[in-house]
């Protein structure tokens, strides 16, 4: 019952994109560029079901989890690119950021800033425990998702690897520290 609200909301929004599309279409004389592709359709309905099941309100009535998670590649530490069982057979292919946490960037620049040497070190080193990790595992899982990204195929979790918080292992290890919020801090070299 709880999704029913999101759902039937997330329904009607996606009917009302296809039949403006539609209607779009029968006024055009262009066939190649007023065409909705089932691919598109396809792709709006995946993302309406996936921004249902990851509501993006803060309210404790509202989190979800907990979901399997198959993890395909380790961006950064922080950010992991996983395939999420939202629903029995349903998988969604979803960056996860760890809430709560920061850890180094790997990258020469990031959001227009120049990344040291010296973060880029220790980005590397915590990608290495992160994968260390995640390859022993049998069993890994997201809980208190709470928060979807304005970019498509990002939210933000709490991280499960066999019980154990990921986020947590990454601070007490001096691989990440502690945030509160979404907004990145400035990485120093101290932090580790």
């Amino acid at each position: 019952m709880h999704l029913l609200n999101p759902l039937t909301f997330t329904l009607l929004i996606s009917l009302n994109f296809l039949v403006k599309n539609i209607s779009l279409n029968k006024t055009s004389n262009k066939s190649a560029h007023g065409f909705v592709s089932l691919l598109t359709i396809v792709k709006f309905l995946t993302l309406s079901f996936i921004i249902t099941i990851f509501n993006t309100t803060t309210n404790a009535a509202n989190v979800f989890g907990p979901y399997k998670v198959k993890v395909i590649k380790v961006e950064e530490a922080d950010t992991i690119f996983t395939e999420v069982e939202v629903w029995p057979g349903l998988f969604q292919r979803v960056y996860i950021r760890i809430k709560d946490i920061d850890s180094a960037e790997p990258l020469k620049q990031k959001g227009g800033r120049p990344v040291s040497a010296c973060e880029q070190r220790a980005a590397r080193k915590a990608i290495k425990f992160v994968k260390k990790i995640i390859e022993n595992t049998s069993e890994i899982e997201i809980t208190h998702v709470t928060q979807i990204r304005s970019t498509a195929n990002y939210v933000f979790a709490r991280i499960s690897v066999d019980g154990k918080d990921l986020g947590q292992a990454l601070i007490n290890n001096k691989h990440a520290i502690s945030v509160s919020g979404i907004k990145r801090k400035r990485w120093s070299c101290r932090n580790i």
